[in-house]
């Protein structure tokens, strides 16, 4: 038996900030600015025996404060995608994590299927954070990663919101998989919030 491990690496492209300040920028809570990023591709087959394993790392630009504002993952496959069990792994600023030498605090979201559809020959899954319950399942949820303030680690580009999915079921088809993210964006002088205020 083996692991058929797919790693994709999305580190969205962000266009360079000017220098120049102005009140509106400097002294309101307005973000910065969004950074939307969409990515496209396909896993493998998993061989009869063996284990499917799909690694998603959304590196985040260390020079930005960002607040994930919502991602979306869907599935499509000949026949039902089987990626169901997965986990959103992320990185939050920690004690003091203003200050150089930051800490960081890591904590686990769970992922559900959200939706299933059926359109000709394709068949498709959502998968969003679930929030405990049953009858609804929602990346909105209070059990969710969004709300919480990130910077990238200069240190260690791993360090970063990581989705891990698996797949155990015998014989899976290839799948493709569809991303998108959306991250309210502050940059390190822009000092418009308490939380945000940079180590000068």
């Amino acid at each position: 038996m083996a692991e058929v491990l797919t790693t994709q690496i999305i580190e969205p492209v962000i266009a360079p900030f000017t220098t120049v300040t102005s009140p509106l920028r400097d002294n309101t809570g307005v973000p910065w600015g969004q950074a939307s990023h969409v990515a496209q591709f396909d896993v493998p087959a998993v061989g009869s025996g063996d284990t499917g394993k799909l690694i998603i790392r959304f590196r985040i630009p260390a020079n930005y404060y960002v607040e994930l504002a919502g991602f979306h993952i869907d599935t499509k496959s000949t026949s039902t995608p089987k990626w169901d069990q997965g986990i959103m792994r992320t990185f939050f600023t920690g004690f003091n994590s203003l200050s150089p030498g930051y800490a960081t605090q890591q904590l686990h979201f769970p992922l559900a299927v959200t939706s299933e559809a059926s359109i000709g020959t394709n068949q498709y899954k959502n998968v969003g954070i679930a929030n405990g319950s049953t009858d609804s399942i929602s990346a909105y949820e209070v059990n969710s990663p969004v709300k919480y303030l990130f910077k990238g680690d200069p240190a260690d580009a791993n360090v970063c919101p990581t989705i891990e999915m698996y797949n155990t079921t015998t014989g899976a088809h290839s799948t493709q998989f569809d991303i998108g993210l959306i991250w309210k964006m502050y940059d390190l002088g822009q000092q418009n919030h308490p939380w945000l205020r940079a180590s000068q």
